[in-house]
């Protein structure tokens, strides 16, 4: 809602929203469609700068020069309000394989400003944000802060992988599930034993996308669930999913964030835990 609603509010303005995920950029364009507001996804000949109210970027193009340079320039810098950064706990918990968030700081230096937003993010990570995006007068700095938890989710503990074969016949035509593995091998692996579609970095672009208008369409039973990595784990609104399963998760953020798409409706909807071994001892961090 807080940058979908403010083209409505200020209407001749124009607003940025940072993406970390190739999935959650996807899906804020399928809804930006839907609003009705003028805008697209940078770069490509759909964006007119005089008149776009909604931009959309992935984190990958904002991290260069040709974005920073571009934000400095009319008439985007005249009607340039605010900068969102979706997913904001990305910016810490990938900064390791992903070494572009330690150059993203160059957001905070155009003075406009930036709202971070997250539905996963802890309040000892803020300090670590801070400090990547370079932000060292914590006075300039709001935090705005509601209760994560969502009462309509039931959260079980499984141990048998086989639960999940057993989840495909459950769900009605509309309702949606999805598996969150622990490695892009078991993705594909689950893909293929159980014929459903795949989502994961290491696929191309086209096959990304055939995957989740696949998985969004459900055509067949197996078409309902998809086994994907975190790469589509954050940010994905649809409001029917009904069923997360996890196999063998080892962070509390992503874990958070993932089962986050359940029940979006506000239905009842159900998470499970499937452990196929010990899980690692919790690494301390600096944050």
């Amino acid at each position: 809602m807080a940058f979908f609603a403010a083209p409505f509010l200020l209407p001749d303005a124009l607003f940025l929203v940072i993406s970390p995920l190739k999935a959650l950029t996807d899906d804020l364009k399928r809804r930006l469609r839907e609003t009705g507001i003028a805008g697209g996804v940078w770069p490509s000949h759909e964006v007119h700068w005089d008149s776009a109210q909604l931009v959309l970027v992935s984190v990958h193009h904002a991290a260069g020069q040709d974005f920073f340079n571009l934000l400095q320039s009319p008439p985007i810098k005249f009607r340039l309000r605010r900068i969102f950064f979706d997913e904001a706990h990305k910016i810490p918990t990938d900064i390791m394989y992903r070494p572009l968030f330690g150059v993203i700081h160059h957001l905070y230096r155009t003075g406009i400003p930036i709202m971070f937003l997250s539905g996963s993010m802890m309040h000892r990570i803020i300090p670590h944000v801070l400090w990547i995006m370079k932000i060292d007068d914590f006075a300039l700095v709001d935090e705005i802060r509601r209760d994560m938890g969502q009462p309509n989710l039931n959260i079980h503990h499984k141990e048998l992988v086989k639960f999940i074969s057993q989840q495909l016949s459950t769900l009605a035509s509309h309702e949606r599930g999805m598996i969150f593995t622990e490695s892009r091998a078991q993705a594909d692996q689950l893909g293929h034993e159980l014929g459903i579609p795949v989502y994961h970095a290491l696929l191309s672009e086209d096959v990304k996308t055939t995957a989740a208008i696949q998985w969004r369409n459900g055509v067949m039973p197996q078409d309902h669930f998809i086994a994907a990595t975190e790469a589509f784990g954050a940010g994905i609104n649809e409001p029917h999913v009904r069923i997360i399963i996890h196999s063998n998760p080892r962070s509390l953020t992503s874990y958070l964030q993932e089962t986050g798409r359940a029940g979006r409706d506000g239905l009842p909807s159900y998470c499970f835990i499937l452990h196929s071994h010990i899980p690692p001892p919790l690494s301390i961090k600096a944050y």
